[in-house]
């Protein structure tokens, strides 16, 4: 009867390594090239790969740089125009902490 119990721990704990092993494959390889399938060429929408193009308005300005807010947060930016606060805008690079932007002539 001891023989029956050990080959049954032995046989569950054959499966629970075959299922975490099973499930790290999983998670670790096959999700992630999923994901980059799935991805591919897609445009990024966080970081800064994906601010260039984002929508906001100046807060305040002082000849060619200010402050602006995009998506509720306050950057530091410059501009080849003058702008004034309220102005919409819309970015097109960022610089470190910085963004570069251009007046929005596009409606919201």
């Amino acid at each position: 009867m001891p023989d029956l119990e050990i080959f049954m721990l032995v046989k569950i704990l054959v499966i629970l390594v075959a299922a975490y092993i099973s499930f790290e494959i999983l998670e670790h390889l096959i999700m992630p090239l999923i994901g980059k399938i799935f991805w591919k060429g897609r445009r990024q929408f966080t970081g800064r790969e994906g601010m260039p193009g984002k929508r906001g308005r100046v807060r305040e300005w002082s000849g060619k740089e200010g402050k602006v807010e995009v998506q509720s947060v306050i950057w530091n930016a410059v501009s080849d125009v003058s702008l004034s606060a309220g102005d919409p805008i819309v970015v097109e690079e960022i610089t470190g902490l910085t963004l570069k932007v251009k007046p929005d002539r596009e409606p919201s």
